[in-house]
């Protein structure tokens, strides 16, 4: 679950975000995000993404598995 700020920041519900498959959340095993990670690429053409500060120490396992994907 993102943290308060976050979700304030945001300002939607983030269960009706992930419900609906948002581009702008990953969430999950670090499997399941770099998945959703490369079908988003192949789907929408995002080859970048941008991170808060909060999660950057949570999505460096991503990060080292996807680096030159």
């Amino acid at each position: 679950m993102a943290p308060a700020c976050v979700r304030r920041f945001i300002g939607a519900d983030l269960d009706a975000l992930a419900a609906n498959d948002s581009p702008a959340l990953v969430n999950r095993s670090v499997d399941q995000i770099c998945s959703t990670l490369i079908r988003r690429r192949a789907q929408y053409g995002f080859s970048l993404i941008v991170l808060g500060g909060h999660s950057v120490d949570a999505l460096r396992p991503v990060v080292a598995r996807l680096a030159g994907a």
